[in-house]
């Protein structure tokens, strides 16, 4: 995960999420909590659900997760208005092709990001997707990244057991999410005794084995100066959109500003894309150039038709000749 995000982690109080192989869950009691609240036992806001047990009604709200969990409240929400997929790309430092539904492969981040966003989608946000990451967990590695406190986990996590039920209701496909806290939750209204008669039938959590997808990620960890030079990367393409006019000798410019490229790959970044950029804008403006000069020397025509003898071979004329007459 890397030692940024670790620290991110411990920083902000969310080591309870940081599961070890003495964290367990019970299946049976993670199976009994979803079975007994509906999604009418929620409130229009999401900030407390009623479980209805055998014998009494439970009330499940930020402030029982955090004392759980140990997880401080905060006094911001559990997301903001999500950015374009584009800039959390741009974020997270990866040049990676988005999908459809807004989500970026795994395999094209920093070793350490992809780490963190499988943590996410396993802990947090509890989804199926392992290897390709949306806007959910994207955002949270952005609140990490920029060190913005204006986040709280508390909600997100109620927020997430919420959603399972208003899958269900869609009738799609889902899995119970967030077990080990479930299970805790559900012990949190236990005796002693009656916690002792699920022992037998807790479930650890194994460790992760290094996957075959953490190879295939970039092999380098990223780090905040590295997110400066993605920013500025970015700033000098947004610059190179107005229309610059293009001198003759521009390709000798840019011959020179890739000979000025510093040998460092993460220092290189935005003298690449400005060279790109110039790239592109050269191309285009050729393109322009070449479609809008006259072929005939001075007509705007599209020039003399070839007769179809002047572009038949020797055989086929003779053929066609020999049919005609």
């Amino acid at each position: 995960m890397g030692d940024f995000f670790r620290e991110e982690i411990r920083d902000r109080g969310w080591d309870y999420l940081l599961y070890g192989e003495d964290s367990y869950f019970v299946p049976e009691l993670v199976t009994a909590f979803y079975e007994s609240f509906r999604a009418e036992d929620m409130s229009i806001a999401k900030d407390r659900i009623f479980v209805n047990l055998e014998n009494s009604t439970q009330e499940v709200s930020f402030d029982l997760i955090s004392h759980i969990t140990g997880i401080p409240l905060t006094s911001g929400m559990s997301q903001h208005s999500f950015m374009n997929i584009e800039d959390y790309k741009l974020m997270v430092g990866t040049s990676g092709e988005s999908y459809p539904g807004g989500g970026i492969d795994g395999t094209s981040m920093y070793l350490n990001v992809f780490a963190v966003c499988r943590w996410i989608v396993r802990n947090v946000v509890s989804n199926s997707h392992e290897t390709s990451f949306y806007t959910p967990s994207l955002h949270i590695v952005r609140m990490m990244m920029t060190r913005d406190r204006s986040f709280c986990m508390c909600r997100k996590l109620l927020e997430t057991i919420c959603n399972v039920k208003e899958r269900e209701n869609e009738n799609k496909k889902f899995a119970y999410a967030l077990p080990v806290l479930v299970t805790k939750i559900m012990e949190n209204w236990m005796s002693a005794g009656e916690i002792d008669q699920w022992k037998r039938k807790r479930v650890f959590i194994k460790k992760e084995r290094m996957l075959s997808t953490y190879k295939n990620a970039i092999q380098m960890e990223w780090t905040v100066d590295l997110a400066r030079e993605h920013v500025r990367a970015r700033d000098v393409q947004e610059e190179e959109l107005e229309e610059i006019p293009m001198e003759v000798d521009s390709d000798e410019d840019l011959i020179k500003h890739f000979e000025d490229t510093p040998t460092d790959p993460r220092a290189a970044i935005p003298h690449m894309a400005k060279g790109l950029s110039k790239m592109a804008k050269m191309m285009i403006k050729l393109k322009k150039m070449v479609k809008g000069k006259p072929k005939d020397g001075g007509s705007s025509s599209a020039g003399p038709v070839l007769r179809r003898s002047q572009t038949e071979s020797p055989f086929t004329r003779k053929r066609r000749q020999t049919r005609e007459w």
